[in-house]
């Protein structure tokens, strides 16, 4: 009993000077200035990209451009990823440490691979095997559990 109190009163100890840090706010910053970077970037792609901007009309390509269109959607998650994949040097070079910037981009991943799973996968076996497998092995890769294959 006295060690478990011990160890709880040294991890408790711990957490707290940690969220004394000046690093773990700079973090935090630099993962909120990069998804509000995203979205004025989304919306500029989506307005000036000509296959993003209006629905298809029937012609040639019509299939594949209203799939891009459709794919519109992943844009957001496919940016918040590169940003804070370009973040993550960044906050190591300049703070000092990047794991809370690498644990964002891995939620993320998460939220993309969760978005193409609900978006475009029609068969709910295979959909239900995106979000059942794919998403835990994206959090394992993320958590760095899972080895480089």
């Amino acid at each position: 009993m006295e060690w478990s109190t011990e160890s709880l009163m040294i991890a408790w100890r711990e957490l707290l000077t940690h969220l004394q840090s000046a690093e773990l706010y700079l973090q935090i910053g630099s993962i909120a200035a990069t998804l509000l970077l995203a979205w004025p970037i989304v919306v500029q792609m989506t307005r000036r990209i000509g296959v993003f901007s209006g629905e298809p009309q029937p012609g040639a390509f019509f299939e594949a451009r209203s799939k891009i269109y459709r794919g519109r959607g992943l844009l957001t998650p496919i940016m918040f990823v590169l940003l804070l994949g370009a973040a993550t040097p960044i906050s190591q070079a300049f703070f000092g440490e990047s794991w809370l910037v690498r644990g964002a981009q891995g939620v993320a991943l998460v939220y993309l691979v969760y978005r193409i799973a609900s978006h475009f996968i029609g068969n709910a076996t295979v959909n239900l095997f995106f979000k059942w497998i794919c998403v835990p092995l994206a959090v394992l890769y993320i958590l760095g559990w899972l080895d480089d294959v």
